[in-house]
């Protein structure tokens, strides 16, 4: 599965092991790291949200609270993109369009059983966990 990852600069030291472990899963992730020095980046992030099958949203306060990753949930919801919420920090106020949906749960520190299970329930029900928002919602 192709998958866009949308999160706070920030927070990369808590996305990394979920990337990793998306890759290492078999998918294709789409990172920012991929962007170019040259190149329209928000016009690229545009493209490459529409290019990917599903949006994976790591939340965290920092990420709700960033302006491009509202602009990048709200551009994948314009698209009807399936989201794929990981919440990576428990204290986040998740935003309305979220809040009664089941996030993947990756509070707990990479290396805990709580990690293992947060990842085998991401990777074997990846495509079960997606849900598309309508855009009334947003």
């Amino acid at each position: 599965m192709k998958l866009f990852i949308s999160y706070a600069r920030d927070d990369e030291d808590r996305v990394r092991p979920v990337v990793d472990l998306l890759r290492a899963a078999g998918h294709e992730v789409w990172f920012d790291d991929q962007l170019l020095p040259g190149q329209a980046w928000q016009e690229e992030l545009a493209v490459a949200i529409r290019g990917n099958e599903a949006f994976v949203y790591m939340l965290t306060t920092a990420a709700v609270e960033s302006e491009w990753c509202q602009w990048e949930f709200a551009t994948a919801i314009d698209m009807s993109k399936p989201i794929i919420p990981v919440l990576l920090d428990a204290a986040t106020a998740l935003p309305d369009p979220l809040a009664r949906y089941q996030c993947a749960d990756f509070t707990a520190a990479p290396g805990t059983q709580a990690f293992a299970m947060a990842t085998a329930k991401l990777v074997g029900g990846l495509q079960q966990i997606a849900v598309t928002i309508p855009r009334e919602d947003a």
